[in-house]
């Protein structure tokens, strides 16, 4: 575990007037600690300079402290480090010591000192392991095997120790600020991005299960809730979800951001598909962005306006409402999402638009003879490096001083917005192929002034909403 982790449980104890026996590698930092813990909580300290991937150090400690006569009442088995990366390319050596530091020396330690413990009839033992005891974590392989080890050796022990007197407990904490996830190369891993809980507050969580007897605690609501789902899905996604959280941000591209997973020949058949059940998600989660789209648009009766992507109709049926004696095309890949289009524009009578299948890659609109184009949640579905194309022809069939105005679903900003990302990064087709994208500067590239963009959030699901003109 990492000096900081060690640190806290260390302070942790001393703050209650425990005598410490500090073990690690490092004997200048343990001299410092001790003598800080002297000064500050009147205890007495000791500390051993030992390499815990040593095989003989379990034993050469325990040694030690019988020949000072220094009794254990509590053992803390928190030593810890960690070889982040693909199994394939991982250096057996490092894992070697890692499965000696978290599996050989925490038996034989607690092998050790636990009988004098069971023979007073009081005592603790407090391992550490991690929310990766309770999954296989891939790119973690080695690390999160090694937790899952402790896990299972705590709970089996706390039961055999049952009516001793003698209490073990597992502390499962989530990802930490500490050092821990920089020494191992691993600080760009999602699972450490965000908000993390500090040491010192995982410290007092596993003081605290220890003395009241808790079997294991998994600090913080979140860590708990996510240990929780893990129990109802199946192995093999609990797996894929633990690669995503292992996998650097940097994975995303470019600049950060998912690309598309999801071919352009297939994304008509998949809406089709959805096409039944796209109103209630629309209204759901979409509902407040395309308002917002649809009053930014400030359609004026008698314009010519264009919608790429109709889907099921939502906003061109306000836009044909507002525009009677205009002219009103939708055009779709998805004959499903069409047929559900014309379904809701026939509640308007006397209604004046055309519908029909069209790609927004060749659109069949002569130049400039559009005043207003609206595009809701398409370029979330396209490659990055095919959007220039589409914003091409939007330029070409634009009037000067036209406006665009577009709606994405955009990166998360706020909390749990990053859920659909997620979703996605596991199965495109679950979010309809959809993943989060940012428009203004690629815009702005193409000539385009942008007036507004807004970030709005429903359902957790994240969305732009953007104005920009010719």
């Amino acid at each position: 575990m990492a000096s900081a982790m060690r640190y806290a449980l260390s302070r942790r104890f001393a703050a209650d007037r425990y005598n410490l026996v500090m073990v690690a590698r490092n004997a200048q930092r343990l001299k410092e600690i001790s003598d800080e813990f002297r000064r500050s909580f009147g205890v007495e300290t000791h500390w051993i300079a030992k390499d815990l991937a040593v095989p003989e150090a379990a034993q050469n400690i325990f040694d030690e402290l019988q020949n000072k006569q220094i009794h254990v009442d509590i053992l803390v088995n928190n030593a810890g480090f960690n070889e982040y990366g693909p199994f394939i390319a991982t250096d057996l050596h490092q894992e070697l010591r890692m499965i000696q530091v978290h599996i050989g020396a925490l038996t034989a330690l607690t092998k050790l000192f636990l009988p004098a413990m069971v023979q007073r009839h009081r005592g603790g033992i407090l391992n550490v392991g991690s929310t990766g005891s309770f999954a296989p974590v891939p790119l973690n392989t080695v690390y999160c095997a090694s937790k899952a080890y402790i896990l299972s050796f705590t709970e089996a022990l706390a039961e055999e120790l049952r009516g001793t007197g003698v209490m073990v407990t597992a502390l499962c904490p989530g990802a930490t600020k500490t050092e821990f996830a920089s020494r191992a190369n691993m600080g760009g891993a999602r699972i450490f991005q965000g908000s993390l809980m500090d040491a010192g507050t995982v410290a007092e969580a596993g003081y605290h299960a220890l003395l009241r007897g808790k079997t294991r605690i998994i600090p913080g609501f979140v860590n708990k809730a996510t240990v929780a789902s893990l129990r109802l899905l199946p192995r093999d996604m609990v797996a894929r979800i633990g690669r995503w959280m292992m996998t650097p941000e940097s994975g995303f591209f470019p600049e950060g951001r998912l690309d598309a997973r999801v071919s352009q020949d297939e994304i008509g058949h998949v809406y089709d598909r959805l096409s039944g059940m796209y109103d209630i998600w629309g209204k759901l989660a979409e509902s407040r962005a395309r308002r917002r789209a649809i009053d930014l648009a400030g359609i004026e009766d008698g314009q010519s306006v264009l919608e790429v992507a109709v889907g099921t109709g939502l906003a061109f049926f306000e836009i044909v409402k507002r525009n009677q004696n205009g002219r009103n095309v939708g055009i779709d890949l998805s004959t499903g999402m069409l047929s559900k289009a014309r379904k809701r524009l026939g509640k308007l009578s006397g209604a004046n638009y055309e519908l029909s299948i069209g790609t927004a890659f060749n659109l069949m609109t002569e130049n400039e003879s559009i005043d207003l184009l609206m595009n809701c949640y398409m370029f979330d579905l396209i490659p990055y490096d095919e959007m220039d194309k589409v914003l091409t022809e939007f330029k070409r069939v634009l009037k000067k001083g036209g406006k665009l105005i577009l709606v994405n679903m955009t990166e998360g900003e706020k909390l749990g917005s990053k859920l659909y990302d997620f979703i996605y990064d596991l199965s495109p087709k679950t979010m309809g192929g959809c993943r989060g994208v940012r428009l203004s500067e690629k815009l702005k590239s193409h000539g385009f002034t942008v007036e507004v963009r807004e970030y709005h959030q429903q359902a957790l699901f994240p969305s732009e909403v953007i104005l920009a003109r010719k």
